[in-house]
């Protein structure tokens, strides 16, 4: 969990070390939920818990239910199960926006593929 005066914490779950998960999180920048820590003189970053898992889909499932129990600044779900993303999909991609985005993008598609004689 990383921490400051900037606001809500987030939570994220790493393999690394704190050290070196922190360090990243420092040089990348990574997410928007993240960088409201990062120039804050009071940022720290601590262990929630210590979870041992055989897998990423265990650790981000962890992940989410520790998003689930404390409140923070995290924008998506760190795992989601199918019916779940195909809501999400379905809503995220429930615009003008995307519908002219795939147009577009099938239409040059379907040119490039195109034989040329």
């Amino acid at each position: 969990m990383i921490t400051s005066s900037g606001g809500k914490p987030y939570i994220g779950s790493t393999i690394l070390s704190l050290e070196e998960r922190f360090r990243l999180h420092k040089l990348y920048g990574h997410t928007y939920s993240v960088s409201c820590h990062l120039e804050k003189p009071d940022i720290k970053i601590q262990i929630v818990e210590n979870y041992p898992c055989s897998n990423k889909t265990e650790l981000t499932k962890r992940e989410r239910y520790w998003t689930e129990q404390i409140e923070c600044c995290n924008k998506r779900r760190p795992f989601r199960s199918k019916e779940e993303q195909m809501i999400y999909q379905a809503k995220y991609y429930d615009n003008d926006y995307w519908r002219e985005y795939h147009k577009t993008y099938y239409r040059t598609r379907y040119l490039r593929e195109l034989p040329f004689h």
